[in-house]
């Protein structure tokens, strides 16, 4: 009815680290209009090792990791997968740079 669930996460710790909150603010920048829930479910499409190297090689440039990030979800929807992964992000390389 009216009143708020039973929290699950209660007495754990939900603390989110540097990295994740700033990958949001970036991503907040170019899509403000843009829910950070949503923000946050764009984020996990990403598994950590396609982050790192996105980040690699950009340089760490938002215009060229924002090209190569583009460049790695289209790799990723044209083999209809649901993550982003390090292969996605090589085939963005080789066609963007």
């Amino acid at each position: 009815s009216l009143y708020p669930a039973e929290r699950s996460d209660q007495g754990r710790s939900r603390k989110v680290d540097d990295e994740t909150i700033m990958a949001i603010v970036r991503m907040k920048r170019e899509k403000p209009a843009l829910p950070v829930a949503d923000l946050i479910k764009e984020l996990q499409k990403f598994e950590e090792a396609a982050v790192t190297a996105i980040f690699q090689g950009s340089g760490g440039i938002f215009r060229k990791a924002n090209h190569l990030a583009r460049g790695s979800l289209i790799a990723a929807a044209a083999e209809q997968s649901q993550t982003v992964n390090v292969d996605h992000v090589r085939l963005a390389a080789s066609e963007i740079f």
